[in-house]
Protein backbone atom coordinates (compact mmCIF):
# COMPACT_ATOMS: atom_id res chain seq x y z
CA UNK A 1 0.00 0.00 0.00
CA UNK A 2 3.07 2.52 0.85
CA UNK A 3 4.52 2.04 -2.28
CA UNK A 4 1.39 2.47 -4.46
CA UNK A 5 0.83 5.68 -2.66
CA UNK A 6 4.60 6.47 -3.50
CA UNK A 7 3.99 5.90 -6.95
CA UNK A 8 1.18 7.96 -7.45
CA UNK A 9 2.29 10.87 -5.92
CA UNK A 10 5.80 10.48 -7.92
CA UNK A 11 3.12 10.34 -10.98
CA UNK A 12 1.58 13.46 -9.73
CA UNK A 13 4.53 15.40 -9.54
CA UNK A 14 6.05 14.36 -12.32
CA UNK A 15 2.60 15.40 -14.59
CA UNK A 16 3.25 19.18 -12.61
CA UNK A 17 6.35 19.58 -13.71
CA UNK A 18 6.06 18.55 -17.25
CA UNK A 19 2.96 20.63 -17.57
CA UNK A 20 3.79 24.04 -18.54
CA UNK A 21 1.83 26.59 -17.39
CA UNK A 22 1.50 30.08 -18.81
CA UNK A 23 2.89 32.63 -16.93
CA UNK A 24 5.05 36.06 -17.34
CA UNK A 25 6.55 37.06 -14.28
CA UNK A 26 6.29 41.00 -14.64
CA UNK A 27 9.90 42.08 -13.04
CA UNK A 28 11.14 44.25 -15.91
CA UNK A 29 13.52 41.36 -16.89
CA UNK A 30 13.17 39.66 -19.94
CA UNK A 31 14.85 36.16 -18.28
CA UNK A 32 14.23 34.37 -22.13
CA UNK A 33 12.54 31.34 -21.12
CA UNK A 34 9.26 33.29 -19.98
CA UNK A 35 9.41 34.43 -23.35
CA UNK A 36 9.51 31.54 -25.32
CA UNK A 37 6.98 31.61 -28.13
CA UNK A 38 6.33 35.11 -27.97
CA UNK A 39 5.80 36.84 -31.25
CA UNK A 40 8.20 39.65 -31.71
CA UNK A 41 7.82 43.37 -33.69
CA UNK A 42 10.80 45.67 -34.57
CA UNK A 43 10.01 49.03 -34.09
CA UNK A 44 13.16 51.23 -34.13
CA UNK A 45 16.15 49.72 -36.20
CA UNK A 46 18.93 52.53 -36.59
CA UNK A 47 18.27 56.52 -36.50
CA UNK A 48 14.82 57.69 -34.63
CA UNK A 49 14.35 61.81 -34.33
CA UNK A 50 15.73 60.92 -30.32
CA UNK A 51 18.58 59.00 -29.24
CA UNK A 52 16.87 55.10 -29.49
CA UNK A 53 18.78 53.18 -31.74
CA UNK A 54 16.52 50.11 -31.09
CA UNK A 55 13.56 49.35 -30.08
CA UNK A 56 11.25 45.95 -30.00
CA UNK A 57 8.53 44.44 -27.98
CA UNK A 58 7.46 40.71 -27.35
CA UNK A 59 3.46 39.92 -27.28
CA UNK A 60 2.03 36.81 -26.20
CA UNK A 61 -1.87 36.67 -25.46
CA UNK A 62 -3.37 34.64 -22.60
CA UNK A 63 -6.92 34.69 -24.07
CA UNK A 64 -8.68 32.37 -21.67
CA UNK A 65 -8.05 35.30 -19.01
CA UNK A 66 -8.19 38.33 -21.94
CA UNK A 67 -5.35 39.23 -20.74
CA UNK A 68 -1.77 40.57 -23.08
CA UNK A 69 1.87 40.62 -21.65
CA UNK A 70 3.87 43.25 -23.76
CA UNK A 71 7.71 43.06 -23.33
CA UNK A 72 9.49 46.30 -24.60
CA UNK A 73 12.83 46.32 -25.26
CA UNK A 74 15.24 49.78 -26.26
CA UNK A 75 18.27 50.46 -26.91
CA UNK A 76 20.37 54.04 -26.08
CA UNK A 77 23.65 54.47 -26.16
CA UNK A 78 23.40 57.26 -23.84
CA UNK A 79 20.69 55.60 -21.24
CA UNK A 80 22.49 55.36 -17.83
CA UNK A 81 21.82 52.26 -15.19
CA UNK A 82 20.55 55.00 -12.59
CA UNK A 83 18.67 56.89 -14.46
CA UNK A 84 15.03 56.81 -13.28
CA UNK A 85 13.32 58.57 -15.59
CA UNK A 86 13.36 56.60 -18.49
CA UNK A 87 10.39 54.11 -19.26
CA UNK A 88 7.42 53.65 -21.39
CA UNK A 89 4.16 55.17 -22.51
CA UNK A 90 1.68 52.75 -23.68
CA UNK A 91 -1.87 53.33 -25.06
CA UNK A 92 -4.14 50.62 -25.27
CA UNK A 93 -7.17 51.45 -28.03
CA UNK A 94 -6.85 54.86 -27.64
CA UNK A 95 -7.23 55.01 -24.02
CA UNK A 96 -5.16 57.80 -21.64
CA UNK A 97 -1.15 56.80 -21.83
CA UNK A 98 -0.14 53.75 -19.01
CA UNK A 99 3.12 55.28 -17.90
CA UNK A 100 6.15 52.96 -16.86
CA UNK A 101 9.78 53.87 -15.43
CA UNK A 102 11.80 52.73 -13.09
CA UNK A 103 10.39 54.50 -10.18
CA UNK A 104 6.52 54.45 -10.92
CA UNK A 105 3.96 51.68 -11.25
CA UNK A 106 1.22 52.12 -14.16
CA UNK A 107 -1.73 53.91 -12.86
CA UNK A 108 -5.25 52.51 -13.81
CA UNK A 109 -6.55 55.38 -15.44
CA UNK A 110 -9.65 53.76 -16.90
CA UNK A 111 -10.40 51.21 -14.09
CA UNK A 112 -13.17 50.13 -15.94
CA UNK A 113 -11.94 48.92 -19.03
CA UNK A 114 -8.52 47.65 -18.16
CA UNK A 115 -5.97 46.55 -15.46
CA UNK A 116 -2.54 47.03 -16.28
CA UNK A 117 1.08 45.72 -14.03
CA UNK A 118 4.21 46.61 -15.00
CA UNK A 119 7.80 46.93 -14.25
CA UNK A 120 11.09 48.25 -15.81
CA UNK A 121 14.71 47.21 -16.01
CA UNK A 122 17.80 48.60 -17.07
CA UNK A 123 21.03 47.33 -18.20
CA UNK A 124 25.02 47.83 -17.98
CA UNK A 125 24.61 47.99 -21.92
CA UNK A 126 22.62 51.03 -22.33
CA UNK A 127 19.13 49.14 -22.33
CA UNK A 128 16.26 49.58 -21.17
CA UNK A 129 13.18 46.28 -20.57
CA UNK A 130 9.47 46.89 -19.67
CA UNK A 131 7.11 43.90 -19.12
CA UNK A 132 3.63 44.97 -18.89
CA UNK A 133 0.32 42.76 -18.37
CA UNK A 134 -2.89 44.03 -19.96
CA UNK A 135 -5.92 42.91 -19.02
CA UNK A 136 -8.86 43.98 -20.45
CA UNK A 137 -12.10 43.57 -19.19
CA UNK A 138 -14.56 43.71 -21.58
CA UNK A 139 -12.57 40.45 -24.18
CA UNK A 140 -9.57 40.54 -25.95
CA UNK A 141 -10.79 41.87 -29.57
CA UNK A 142 -9.51 40.63 -32.56
CA UNK A 143 -7.15 43.19 -33.35
CA UNK A 144 -5.48 45.38 -30.40
CA UNK A 145 -4.59 48.59 -31.31
CA UNK A 146 -1.82 49.48 -28.71
CA UNK A 147 0.58 52.96 -29.08
CA UNK A 148 4.06 53.09 -27.61
CA UNK A 149 6.71 55.84 -27.11
CA UNK A 150 9.84 55.61 -25.66
CA UNK A 151 11.32 57.97 -23.42
CA UNK A 152 14.95 58.29 -21.76
CA UNK A 153 15.38 61.28 -20.65
CA UNK A 154 18.96 62.33 -19.99
CA UNK A 155 20.50 62.57 -16.70
CA UNK A 156 22.97 65.56 -15.72
CA UNK A 157 26.25 64.40 -13.86
CA UNK A 158 27.04 67.03 -11.20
Amino acid sequence: MKSIFSLFLALILILMFSISTFSVVIDGVDSGSEWDNATAYTLINGNSNCGIEFGAVKVKFDAPNNVVFLCFMFIDPKLEQGNSLAGVSVSVENSHPFVINMISTPQNVDIDRYHIDGAMSIDQNNGASCEMKVGIKSGLPRALNVSVRFFQTIMNSP
